[in-house]
């Protein structure tokens, strides 16, 4: 029997649709014509690209019915995925106002010659994507390296292949040339010999720590530039003068987005023990107020996980944490019902060698942890192998300042208010989040050649 990748609607566990694997001959074929097409693609003139890429954000909002595929592939409620088409077009209009400004030569100093830089693009690159953000992981990827005049190949992930197929005829709608932009219907094992394919200049993956050290590790064998966002376990600290209720809502609006399954979400709530009680009372009865819906209810704010099996391997984590001395608040309990469901859930009293404090909880959990103080609060989050987000909740806002500028380790740190991306600020982690930034001018010039000319 050929291999086939399967789209499994998480609300009734029935399958989609089931797509044939691609060859590794066809492969070889894909890489073929994403070179072919980028002799002619990087000569295209800034104001052309810039055209279609506003073209390519009108085509997106003009499809925003197609945000029912991605509901119906991993589960996200149908006004989240509206939600994220309509900001990966606003990442396309970004691109298209600043592309000149970005591309342009940079004139270092002229004395009896002109030194500068110009940017001129790679060449074809992979980008292996994850499932929890269909469009907009792709989208943050495929845009700037495309508007930097490289062409790019899509492997995403089994479970969203109608949304990688989308993406694809989005962009020949919006007047792109074929092969400029390819959806690669492949298995993860396949993607080795692609990755060693002279052809292919650079990849970027979304994903697993075990994942992006696989792909690190080839990609630095064959001595190509890569670009990984493996996660993060992002501490929010509560200090003493914090505001609760504040506190509270942007946690969990971190937390509980997507079914928790945001790779910048709120996992470890670092909380001082003077506020620690009022604070676990308050988000006690915030989360008992979640109820489970229809995601495709356009009121629905929280729906399934992505899939049975996911929702079952995150429960054994929440298991393992308890047997390893942490406290179950509330929830921790597969629903007796159809579909990935998984209730938003509370551990406490998680210590430092707990897989609650050391790995990424990618579900609705939230990871209580008490610290003696400020400064014991910033240990406990710098405690961890991720760096990818993190945030700080106090009045005191020159303190406040001081702390998520000097003091976590993160790569991106927010004052009252829970982590988000923004196509205008590059993107990224440190540690085993991974290296590299995408979005911003930082994330165009991610896969360049920043040559040096003198004349």
């Amino acid at each position: 029997m050929a291999l086939e990748l399967i789209s499994t609607n998480p609300v009734n566990n029935e399958i989609i649709k089931r797509y044939p694997v691609c060859t590794d001959d066809q492969l070889i074929d894909y890489a073929n014509q994403s070179r072919s097409q980028f002799k002619i693609w990087k000569q295209t003139s800034i104001q052309e690209r810039s055209t279609l890429l506003m073209n390519l954000a009108k085509v997106l909002e003009n499809n925003l019915d197609d945000a029912a595929l991605i509901t119906k592939e991993m589960g996200k409620p149908i006004s989240a995925s509206k939600s994220e088409i309509k900001k990966c077009a606003r990442l396309c209009r970004y691109y298209a106002e600043n592309l000149a400004q970005f591309l342009k030569e940079d004139i270092l100093f002229e004395v009896d010659k002109t030194s500068s830089l110009v940017y001129t693009p790679l060449g074809p690159l992979l980008g292996i994507m994850p499932w929890n953000f269909p469009y907009w992981q792709v989208i943050r990827f495929a845009v700037p390296a495309i508007a930097a005049g490289n062409t790019v190949l899509i492997k995403h992930a089994s479970n969203v292949s109608g949304s990688a197929l989308r993406l694809e005829h989005y962009f020949l709608e919006a007047g792109f040339p074929k092969f400029v932009y390819q959806a690669l219907l492949a298995k993860s094992n396949q993607m080795e010999s692609l990755i060693r394919n002279p052809i292919i200049q650079g990849v970027s993956l979304t994903g697993s720590f075990h994942a992006g050290s696989s792909v690190a590790k080839i990609s630095g064998e064959e001595v190509k530039p890569v670009l990984l966002e493996l996660g993060g376990n992002d501490a929010y600290l509560i200090l003493e003068d914090a505001d609760l209720d504040l506190a509270v809502k942007e946690g969990l609006d971190s937390r509980m987005k997507n079914a928790g399954q945001s790779c910048i979400g709120a996992k470890r709530f670092i909380v001082v023990e003077k506020v620690y009680d009022a604070f676990k009372t308050k988000l006690i009865t915030t989360m008992q107020s979640i109820e489970f819906g229809d995601p495709m209810d356009d009121n629905t704010t929280f729906g399934p996980l992505v899939s049975c099996d996911e929702r079952d391997r995150l429960h054994q984590k929440v298991m393992q944490s308890i047997q390893e001395g942490a406290s179950l608040v509330i929830g921790g309990e597969i629903p007796n019902k159809t579909g990935a469901y998984y209730p938003p859930t509370l551990i406490e009293h998680v210590n430092r060698s707990n897989i609650a404090f050391r790995e990424e909880l990618f579900g609705p959990i939230c990871t209580l942890i008490q610290a003696k103080d400020e400064v014991d609060a910033i240990d406990l989050a710098n405690d961890s192998e991720l760096g990818l987000g993190a945030a700080v909740f106090t009045k005191d806002l020159e303190k406040g300042k001081r702390i998520i500028a000097d003091s976590l380790d993160a790569g991106a740190v927010f004052l009252n208010e829970f982590v988000k991306s923004d196509p205008r600020i590059p993107f990224g982690g440190i540690k085993k989040s991974g290296f590299g930034r995408e979005m911003g001018e930082e994330g165009l010039k991610a896969f360049v050649n920043k040559k040096y000319i003198r004349y």
